[in-house]
């Protein structure tokens, strides 16, 4: 996780700070059609991720609150649990 971090600091370092990524989490799997995530041609069906995961967006924004931001990106792994 801390090494996912420094990756995406070390590639955003050259990218204007209002177009830098401030926290992701990386899914333990991908988002599926059959779950409602995506249609079949892959399209993100955001609504229904913001919906269904909004438990997990939640924290994620918390902790985002909760931290300087000397310390973004902030990176979460596994499920949405």
């Amino acid at each position: 996780q801390d090494e996912l971090a420094r990756r995406i600091a070390q590639r955003m370092s050259d990218v204007a700070s209002h177009e830098q990524v401030r926290a992701g989490w990386i899914w333990d799997r991908p988002f599926s059609i059959s779950a409602g995530e995506c249609t079949p041609k892959l399209t993100i069906c955001r609504s229904r991720i913001q919906t269904q995961h909004a438990e997990a967006l939640a924290r994620l924004y918390e902790r985002l609150a909760q931290r300087p931001h000397s310390d973004w990106p902030l990176v979460s792994v596994g499920g949405p649990s």
